[in-house]
């Protein structure tokens, strides 16, 4: 059970299934914040330049909903591990986007922390 004082960002799949129980509950519960950073969540699963543009937007839209969270003193977790392994396989495969995420959220970082 989550703390009901504390939103969570969490790796999500631009298809928005899969990845397992866990996932399940917090793309259902009204604090969990998604950040689409895979395409699915199999081992090939990751994005790619083809996709940029909408992911881009995406991407924005899900960090526009961070901020507002965070302006209103909302707590958020963020948990490192997941980012930090999505993050590589991004600059890996998608390197412009994965740069603008890196850069998205170490601004956000700057701004709350």
């Amino acid at each position: 059970m989550m703390n009901p004082h504390v939103s969570v960002i969490y790796v999500e799949s631009h298809t928005t299934t899969g990845g397992g129980r866990q996932m399940s509950y917090l793309r259902n519960h009204l604090r969990g914040i998604p950040l689409t950073l895979k395409e699915n969540f199999t081992t090939e699963g990751h994005l790619t330049p083809a996709t940029e543009i909408r992911d881009i937007l995406l991407v924005e839209k899900q960090l526009r909903e961070t901020r507002a969270r965070l302006q209103a003193f909302a707590i958020v977790c963020f948990p490192i591990t997941p980012f930090d392994v999505e993050l590589t396989r991004l600059e890996k495969h998608s390197p412009k986007f994965g740069k603008f995420v890196s850069d998205k959220l170490e601004k956000i970082k700057n701004e709350y922390l």
